[in-house]
């Protein structure tokens, strides 16, 4: 007679807003697309089905938004 056995696990993680991951040597941070300037609507979320986009960029670039804000530093 045949034997079937179940075992469990832990579930992998799922990806949130502001985790990071390093790919290819550099730090990536997860956040939420956004409208482009110069398209209607810039700056607000993109979503798809109701749901949020997300995307994975350079920590510290010029599109992390999650850097803090510094005065009088101009992004190039």
């Amino acid at each position: 007679m045949p034997t079937i056995h179940i075992t469990s696990g832990t579930r992998r993680k799922k990806p949130k807003a502001g985790d990071e991951k390093i790919i290819n040597g550099v730090t990536m941070i997860r956040q939420q697309r956004r409208a482009p300037p110069g398209m209607p609507h810039a700056g607000a979320y993109i979503v798809s089905s109701g749901k949020p986009c997300w995307e994975w960029v350079e920590k510290g670039s010029a599109d992390d938004r999650s850097r803090p804000y510094r005065a009088g530093v101009q992004d190039e």
